[in-house]
Protein backbone atom coordinates (compact mmCIF):
# COMPACT_ATOMS: atom_id res chain seq x y z
CA UNK A 1 0.00 0.00 0.00
CA UNK A 2 1.36 3.70 -1.12
CA UNK A 3 2.26 5.78 1.63
CA UNK A 4 0.18 8.16 0.70
CA UNK A 5 -2.92 5.74 0.74
CA UNK A 6 -1.78 4.96 4.40
CA UNK A 7 -2.32 8.37 5.73
CA UNK A 8 -4.96 8.95 4.51
CA UNK A 9 -6.42 5.98 5.62
CA UNK A 10 -5.28 6.67 9.20
CA UNK A 11 -6.71 10.50 8.27
CA UNK A 12 -10.01 9.48 7.92
CA UNK A 13 -10.10 6.72 10.95
CA UNK A 14 -8.77 9.73 12.85
CA UNK A 15 -11.61 12.01 11.59
CA UNK A 16 -13.97 9.42 12.65
CA UNK A 17 -12.25 8.82 15.79
CA UNK A 18 -12.44 12.59 17.03
CA UNK A 19 -16.18 13.23 15.69
CA UNK A 20 -16.90 10.41 17.81
CA UNK A 21 -15.50 11.96 20.65
CA UNK A 22 -17.51 15.26 19.82
CA UNK A 23 -20.44 13.90 19.88
CA UNK A 24 -19.89 11.75 23.24
CA UNK A 25 -18.77 14.97 24.85
CA UNK A 26 -22.14 17.09 23.63
CA UNK A 27 -24.16 14.26 24.67
CA UNK A 28 -22.14 13.88 28.61
CA UNK A 29 -22.68 17.48 28.39
CA UNK A 30 -26.13 17.40 27.94
CA UNK A 31 -26.85 14.81 30.42
CA UNK A 32 -24.84 16.58 32.82
CA UNK A 33 -26.84 19.71 32.27
CA UNK A 34 -30.10 18.02 33.03
CA UNK A 35 -28.70 16.07 36.28
CA UNK A 36 -30.57 17.38 39.71
CA UNK A 37 -29.09 20.55 40.49
CA UNK A 38 -26.69 18.87 43.69
CA UNK A 39 -25.44 16.53 41.53
CA UNK A 40 -24.62 18.86 38.61
CA UNK A 41 -22.98 21.45 41.65
CA UNK A 42 -20.69 19.14 43.25
CA UNK A 43 -19.86 17.20 40.07
CA UNK A 44 -18.75 20.11 38.43
CA UNK A 45 -17.33 21.25 41.70
CA UNK A 46 -14.94 17.87 41.76
CA UNK A 47 -14.27 17.51 38.07
CA UNK A 48 -14.35 20.84 36.61
CA UNK A 49 -13.09 23.01 39.62
CA UNK A 50 -10.94 20.22 41.21
CA UNK A 51 -11.81 20.42 44.86
CA UNK A 52 -11.44 17.60 47.05
CA UNK A 53 -14.78 15.77 48.49
CA UNK A 54 -13.98 17.41 51.59
CA UNK A 55 -13.53 21.01 50.64
CA UNK A 56 -17.02 20.45 48.45
CA UNK A 57 -18.61 18.82 52.00
CA UNK A 58 -17.56 22.31 53.52
CA UNK A 59 -18.18 24.70 51.06
CA UNK A 60 -21.90 23.30 50.45
CA UNK A 61 -22.09 22.86 54.42
CA UNK A 62 -23.13 19.19 53.83
CA UNK A 63 -21.01 15.84 54.95
CA UNK A 64 -18.32 13.68 52.50
CA UNK A 65 -20.80 11.10 52.42
CA UNK A 66 -23.25 13.07 51.20
CA UNK A 67 -20.80 14.42 48.11
CA UNK A 68 -19.57 10.46 47.90
CA UNK A 69 -23.87 9.75 47.69
CA UNK A 70 -24.15 13.17 44.94
CA UNK A 71 -21.45 11.70 42.87
CA UNK A 72 -22.47 8.23 42.69
CA UNK A 73 -25.98 9.13 41.79
CA UNK A 74 -24.31 12.00 38.82
CA UNK A 75 -22.11 8.84 37.57
CA UNK A 76 -25.18 5.75 37.40
CA UNK A 77 -27.18 8.77 35.34
CA UNK A 78 -24.34 9.53 33.06
CA UNK A 79 -23.38 5.98 32.35
CA UNK A 80 -27.36 4.94 31.79
CA UNK A 81 -28.25 7.89 29.84
CA UNK A 82 -24.97 7.19 27.18
CA UNK A 83 -26.18 3.31 27.49
CA UNK A 84 -29.25 4.24 26.46
CA UNK A 85 -28.38 6.50 23.68
CA UNK A 86 -25.88 3.85 22.35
Amino acid sequence: MPIFLCITVVNKWMIIFFFQIERNTQKIMSIIDNLPDRCREILTLSKIQGLPYREIAKKLEISVKTVESQMRIAYQKIRNQMEEET
